[in-house]
């Protein structure tokens, strides 16, 4: 069953989701005893108002759009399609909120929250910095488990949205508060992703990111600054030295290298930082106001 329920776009209120297609799929599930159809509700939503590149032919001709299904009853699957080449492509969110910045969108972290069933939990930093953008949702570990099951049942275990699932155990391990098996799962999972993506894609260096962070949460601060530092002319390479994660890592860079007895230059390197984020950012961005309060915390 199959019913359009979507509404002509109208681009001068900006980006934003709208339901486009609901659907109902039926399943042969065991019911007390004896064979029964069990259905399953599907809700797609398309983001009108943007349009992104496409990640199979490079053409700003993409729409994004995601869904609500059976693989993740609390996450949305996204995945864009092109009016070039024709073809749909799914995506993981952090690879969505890259191509969204690119678009030119101001803030696709709360572009990509709107409408969630669930409210995001708050989201665990190291320190005052966190990288962005990543929208979190906070899951169990079971959840996560059983997400990551499924999309191996679905995609495969080296489709994109597996290696993010296992991003998300990743960080449900941690949020319980085992940071150095968290580390140690992104290492393994850096590994696989690196033998089959890009090394300079989004995701990988989201989860380089997050594997330096967890390591520094669990007492290694000077393995955790090695890897930032190796991490950095990376993010560079791809992003460009004005966007929000270059930034933050750099702060983060001199936030460890304050901890780790280094005081005179990491007072002076996130002066630096400070002061390219106010005129990249603004004054009001979460990433400026923390380095600022940082600076402020350190003293003159």
């Amino acid at each position: 069953m199959l019913g359009n329920v979507g509404s002509p776009p109208d681009t001068s209120l900006g980006p934003e989701w709208r339901n486009r297609l609901t659907y109902v799929t039926t399943t042969g599930r065991p019911l007390s005893g004896r064979n029964g159809t069990v259905g399953t509700i599907i809700s797609a939503q398309r983001l009108v108002g943007v349009t992104v590149r496409c990640p199979r032919c490079d053409a700003s001709a993409a729409s994004v759009w995601r869904r609500f299904d059976y693989f993740d009853h609390k996450l949305p699957l996204y995945f864009t399609k092109c009016r070039r080449c024709r073809r749909r492509r799914p995506l993981p969110s952090y690879e969505v909120a890259f191509r969204l910045s690119e678009a030119g969108v101001s803030d696709p972290v709360s572009l990509l929250r709107a409408g969630l069933r669930k409210p995001d939990a708050p989201t665990r930093t190291f320190g005052p910095f966190d990288e962005v953008p990543f929208p979190r949702i906070s899951i169990s570990v079971g959840e996560a488990e059983e997400v990551l099951a499924n999309r191996r049942r679905a995609f495969g275990r080296k489709h994109p949205l597996t290696f993010e699932a296992r991003s998300r155990l990743c960080e449900a391990i941690g949020e319980l508060g085992d940071a150095h098996e968290a580390a140690r799962l992104y290492e393994d999972l850096l590994a696989d992703q690196m033998a089959v993506a890009d090394p300079l894609s989004p995701a990988i260096l989201a989860n380089r990111y997050r594997a330096a962070v967890w390591t520094a949460l669990s007492g290694d601060a000077a393995r955790a600054l090695d890897s930032l530092r190796a991490l950095l002319p990376a993010q560079q390479a791809a992003l460009g030295d004005r966007h929000v994660n270059t930034l933050v890592t750099r702060a983060v860079i001199a936030q460890l290298m304050h901890e780790t007895g280094d005081i005179d230059e990491a007072v002076r390197l996130l002066r630096q930082v400070s002061d390219d984020e106010l005129e990249a950012l603004g004054s009001e961005h979460p990433a400026t106001e923390a380095s600022r309060r940082l600076l402020a915390q350190w003293g003159p």
